[in-house]
């Protein structure tokens, strides 16, 4: 009987605990203390831990132990070698920390719920991190618990090991996570492009532990807002960077019923070919399109995991949404003549070309505008940087700027906070203001101007018809 002090980590199911290595009598007691794992985000506040005692031990001479099934145990009968085996022989078989050994853990819970078994001892925790059930004759026990990972609840498990007096153990269980990012400069929670850019996004998470499951679920669920349009040919899903193949592993719905732009439907067995804990990594691209909006809504995308959180039933949890947002900029234009503020002018009919090089008028224009009757024109939808305002027609019967407008658009501490600059002056209420001036009307025939020509012309002319005059005079007189 000594190899049924077997050990098994069963995560997110119930427990057995084997206790029979004191050499006391069955008379004596222990108590088991179940601590979350160090850095896991479940709580165990306010969760109940039942023992269930499978089997009694009676102590003998040395390190002998005598095992026999408990009354509420006698008729259980779902293991494989049933009939032939007793239970206690076939847990001799098992190997520690085994699958068989976590499936026949949960064979053993199936039965006591269904047998509305009593628990030989409960305790409800009254911290986040532990709890202890006291006073447990020595034994051969099931522990079943739950615990909580964002106000949720998930079965919970700790680990199957020998009792002795005020044991310690951890629970091993913990709730998968995921992370969401946006290539920025690097992976960030925002970003900041213009309408027709493409943006990357990667989805991060872990293979989970999928001992006492034998299928889990396991759901990326994503929504984009309506200013992204999803490029489903750039989805690449990988694990230990390795690319998975869609249809045969994993299953794309690019139109789900639950109103999500989609969901990645991994195979309920997949995991079980994986260690625990191995990367998960998904890519996609998204197109910013005419209907995405400027700061400070932006253009948000979420992601959410869902995932198995029971081995005995079909019960999911889900993460809390992962979002990442993309921003676009915006400054406005105003053209006007007079002074500012004081009697200026709205001008319409002027045209203008935004470039990113002043100089290029060919490859460097990402946008030609014309002012309306008000004279403002709205941009939106561009990322930090610097541009140039060029005019190309002014309006009728005002000169033209020779000197193009650099416009600078510049990010502040918080992804929605942006100034404007003009020329390197702050641009207030992100409006650039573009002044016109019309100038003095040049001369027509007959006027003043006119004789002034003429008198130039003829004080030019002069000492010319002068100097040949001379020059043949002196020729005839040679002559």
């Amino acid at each position: 009987m000594k190899n049924i002090q077997k050990i098994a980590s069963l995560t997110l199911v119930v427990i057995l605990m084997l206790a029979c290595a004191l050499p006391v009598m069955a008379a004596d007691t222990a108590s088991i203390t179940i601590s979350k794992s160090p850095g896991s985000g479940i709580s165990l506040n306010g969760q109940t831990f039942s023992a269930y005692k499978i089997f009694d031990v009676t102590a003998g001479e040395g390190n002998s132990y005598g095992y026999s099934i408990a009354s509420e145990f006698a008729a259980f009968s779902n293991y494989p070698t049933s009939g032939t085996q007793s239970l206690r022989e076939y847990i001799d078989t098992l190997d520690d920390d085994g699958v068989v050994l976590n499936a026949l853990a949960v064979s053993l819970w199936d039965y006591i719920d269904t047998n509305s078994i009593a628990a030989t001892g409960s305790e409800t925790a009254v911290s986040t991190d532990t709890v202890t059930i006291s006073d447990l004759p020595y034994g051969y026990y099931l522990v079943y618990g739950s615990a909580t990972s964002e106000g949720k609840p998930l079965v919970a498990a700790c680990t199957l090991t020998t009792l002795a007096k005020n044991e310690n153990i951890t629970l091993k269980a913990d709730a998968p996570t995921v992370t969401h990012q946006v290539w920025r400069t690097d992976w960030d929670t925002w970003a900041d492009t213009s309408i027709w850019s493409t943006v990357d996004y990667r989805i991060t998470s872990k293979v989970p532990v999928m001992t006492g499951y034998t299928s889990y679920t396991y759901t990326i669920h994503g929504n984009l807002s309506d200013g992204l349009d999803l490029d489903e040919t750039s989805i690449v899903v990988k694990i230990d960077n390795s690319p998975l193949t869609a249809g045969v592993v994993y299953t794309l719905n690019l139109n789900p019923t639950d109103g999500d732009s989609f969901d990645i439907v991994f195979n309920p067995n997949l995991f079980a070919t994986y260690s625990p804990g191995t990367a998960i990594e998904i890519t996609y691209s998204a197109d910013v399109n005419p209907a995405a909006k400027p700061v400070v809504a932006g253009n948000p995308s979420g992601v959410v995991l869902e995932y198995s959180n029971d081995p005995n039933t079909s019960g999911t949890g889900r993460t809390p949404n992962q979002q990442v947002t993309v921003h676009l900029y915006y400054f406005d234009i105003y053209k006007y003549t007079g002074t500012l503020g004081v009697d200026d002018r709205a001008l319409a009919g002027a045209m203008f070309e935004l470039r990113t090089d002043a100089a290029d008028a060919d490859t460097a224009v990402i946008k030609t505008l014309g002012t309306p009757a008000n004279g403002i024109r709205n941009l939106s939808g561009f990322p930090v940087g610097t541009y140039y305002l060029v005019e190309t027609k002014a309006p009728d019967g005002f000169n033209r700027l020779e000197t193009p407008i650099e416009i600078e658009i510049k990010a502040m501490d918080a992804p929605s906070s942006f100034d404007v600059m003009a020329d390197g002056t702050l641009a207030l209420w992100k409006t650039v203001n573009v002044l016109n001036n019309s100038g003095p009307m040049l001369p027509s025939t007959g006027g003043s101007g006119t004789v002034i020509f003429y008198l130039l012309g003829i004080m030019l002319v002069t000492p010319f018809l002068v100097s040949l005059v001379l020059r043949k005079k002196r020729k005839t007189n040679r002559e």
